[in-house]
């Protein structure tokens, strides 16, 4: 498919890539399948992508996929374009209690690190940003992640 020239330009103007990157990291996790934990934040409904995707793409083309029934391509790529984009330049606010002097270390510390990787989905009518784990439940707590039910 030909996509516009500033294709990841156009999808990363659509949205507050470091916000989306920080509500991400706040998500809990949870246990999916056998020492796989995932946690997913929702960007909205498939119809209002499916909007957005519209726009990264020639009217022609979009027209031509809608058409045919392949609109959903356009959208994954939309999709796995954000999560990339999130992957990429989003960076989690992490806070750590270190040993330290009281006086050069009151509280917390807040430090940045990048998010890592992130995965792009959609179902039931609803799209997510996601993250996996594959890890046992000791290792996540080890890893200081909140863990729901």
């Amino acid at each position: 498919m030909a996509r516009k020239k500033n294709f990841t330009e156009t999808v990363e103007s659509h949205w507050d890539i470091e916000g989306l990157a920080q509500e991400l990291c706040e998500a809990a996790w949870h246990k999916t399948e056998r020492d796989r934990y995932d946690r997913m934040i929702g960007i909205g409904s498939y119809e209002s992508i499916a909007e957005n995707a519209e726009d990264t793409v020639s009217k022609k083309e979009w027209s031509e996929a809608k058409k045919t029934g392949f609109e959903y391509e356009i959208v994954d790529d939309y999709l796995s374009a954000l999560a990339e984009i999130v992957s990429e330049k989003g960076m989690c606010v992490k806070k750590a209690v270190g040993p330290g002097r009281k006086e050069w270390r009151p509280g917390p510390v807040e430090t940045l690190q990048p998010i890592g990787h992130v995965y792009g989905t959609y179902e039931d009518g609803e799209c997510y940003l996601g993250q996996y784990e594959d890890a046992t439940e000791e290792e996540m707590k080890a890893m200081g992640h909140r863990i729901e039910e």
